[in-house]
Order: C-alpha cells, then sequence, then structure tokens
C-alpha cells in the first residue's frame, strides 16, 4: 500500500484529478493510508492485527472481511476494468478468463467428492501408509471382483 504501489499511484492520481486538498508527499502518504485503513476498520470492512516488520518492529496489518464482498453473476462476456492496477487512457475491454469462466460454470454436485488431508510428510508412517493404501484401492480393483473396496476408501486415517 506504500505510494508507488498500485494503488498508491491510484489514490495520488484521484486526489489529483479530483483536485483534492490532500497532502500525500513524503510521510503524510503513510499518514493518510493507516487514516483511511482506520475508518475502513471502523466500517467493518477490514480486520486488523499486528505483525513484526523486517526490522523487528511492531505494525498493523490488515485483512478484508470476505463476507463483505458482494458477488454477481456478469454477462460472461465482458470484465469490468480493474481502475486500480491498470490505469490508462485507452478504452479497456479485458475478457473473462476462460479457466475460471469454465470452472464456475461446473455442476460441482455431480462430481467425484474430494477428500482434503494434510502433506503425506507431516503424517507418522502408519497414517501414512494407510493413505497410501486407499488412494491405491482407488485406482487398482481387485480383478476378481472388479470393484472399488468403498469401505477400505473411506476408512478414518
Amino acid at each position: 500500500m506504500g505510494g508507488s504501489s498500485g494503488l498508491g499511484k491510484f489514490i495520488k492520481l484521484y486526489v489529483r484529478l479530483g483536485d483534492l486538498p490532500v497532502d500525500l508527499k513524503g510521510d503524510s502518504y503513510g499518514d493518510f493510508i493507516l487514516k483511511l485503513m482506520k475508518k475502513l476498520e471502523e466500517a467493518d470492512y477490514i480486520k486488523s492485527q499486528k505483525a513484526r516488520s523486517e526490522k523487528n518492529e511492531e505494525i498493523p496489518i490488515y485483512r478484508l472481511k470476505i463476507e463483505k464482498l458482494i458477488w454477481k453473476l456478469g454477462d460472461e462476456a465482458t470484465v469490468k476494468a480493474d481502475l486500480i492496477k491498470r490505469r490508462s487512457y485507452r478504452d479497456q475491454a479485458p475478457r473473462p478468463n476462460a479457466f475460471f469462466k469454465k470452472m464456475y460454470q461446473r455442476d460441482f454436485s455431480r462430481m467425484k467428492r474430494f477428500r482434503a488431508e494434510d502433506h503425506t510428510g507431516q503424517l507418522n508412517t502408519e497414517a501414512r501408509l494407510d493413505r497410501e493404501d486407499r488412494f491405491r484401492a482407488d485406482w487398482y480393483c481387485d480383478e476378481a471382483r472388479k470393484q472399488i473396496d468403498e469401505k477400505r476408501i473411506w476408512a478414518e486415517s
């Protein structure tokens, strides 16, 4: 969020074009950002936490509250221009990312269920071997039965 970041440049341009009486030179920019973050936190858009800088100094960090985002279905053909990241005098006509467009159109209720677990490097030997057995059971069926051993696959780790 520094003055030379994409957001910093956008804020400075916005202030300049709007002829707003805001000093953003030197340390004034940092003070402005801290005040802005405080206002956003008071409005319940973000949450602040304390962290340590590279110099081991306590600094605030901020997280956007995900429940404050409003997701809206688009027209699947256009994308709203990002004025913060792409400041340009030319008109922008970005297209939707084909990968995400296709992914969001999927009916996930009809797909195979995924099971997320710890990385095998974080498990003890017994749990890792059990996980590997269940993985193989899903891929290699008993030739005589030609069935997947569901009970074994879904056994608890």
